[in-house]
């Protein structure tokens, strides 16, 4: 029997969902490139950078009201861990997510 794996917290989640999607639609046909992250800490706040240098992501799929289901599944994870968004597309895309350290 398989067993799923249990998200320790929305940030493991997170990660996962931006990598994940960055595999599946940033490279289509075959396309080689880079998927990264970078994450820094200033004091207690944390800034998560994760992205990829494949196609971009069209305008239609990056509100997080009316995107896809990933770009809101990934704005509500940032939410739950009190954190900010910003999103950049063109060559590639860039999810940069800042959030307070836990104490």
């Amino acid at each position: 029997m398989r067993s799923r794996r249990k998200w320790e917290n929305p940030g493991d989640r997170l990660v996962n969902e931006i990598i994940s999607n960055s595999l599946k639609h940033a490279f289509p046909s075959g396309r080689s490139g880079r998927v990264w992250l970078e994450l820094t800490t200033r004091g207690e706040e944390v800034t998560m950078v994760l992205g990829d240098d494949g196609v971009g992501m069209p305008e239609s799929a990056a509100a997080a009201s009316t995107g896809t289901l990933g770009v809101q599944l990934i704005s509500s994870l940032v939410s739950q861990i009190g954190g900010s968004l910003q999103l950049e597309r063109g060559q590639g895309t860039v999810y940069t997510i800042r959030f307070e350290r836990k104490k």
